[in-house]
């Protein structure tokens, strides 16, 4: 007979050994973007509104203010993506192709943040790049 008590059961962290960091990490992520939300609409809503032209939605965004408001809410919610993709992942494939899902959605949330930061910060080098 096997007694595991409640501390054995938290710090085991069931079969795949990190269910409590992923649940954790989701929860601050999510509060994270629960906060940089309505910051993100506000910037965005205000840098398309106030836009005339291309340009001027350049010039915006080129600002360090929203400029790191967007990096911040896409850097933190692809992340929030990528472990949520992970997660769902282990919960509804149970088979081989688990490990290349897995890969798959890393690789796929990395490449989405790299390029978020690039557009970024060519957005804010516009006007040094000639």
């Amino acid at each position: 007979m096997r007694y595991i008590t409640p501390h054995k059961a938290a710090v085991g962290l069931g079969s795949g050994q990190t269910g409590t960091g992923d649940h954790i990490k989701m929860a601050v992520t999510g509060a994270v973007l629960a906060v940089l939300t309505p910051f993100f609409v506000f910037t965005v809503l205000c840098g398309i509104a106030g836009a005339d032209s291309r340009a001027d939605a350049v010039a915006f965004f080129g600002r360090p203010f929203p400029a790191v408001i967007t990096g911040l809410f896409l850097v933190i919610g692809l992340l929030h993506w990528i472990r949520g993709t992970r997660m769902m992942i282990d919960d509804y494939v149970h088979s081989g192709l688990r490990h290349w899902l897995f890969k798959l959605a890393v690789l796929i949330g990395w490449v989405l943040i790299a390029v978020a930061l690039w557009a970024l910060a060519r957005l804010g080098l516009s006007g040094a790049i000639v």
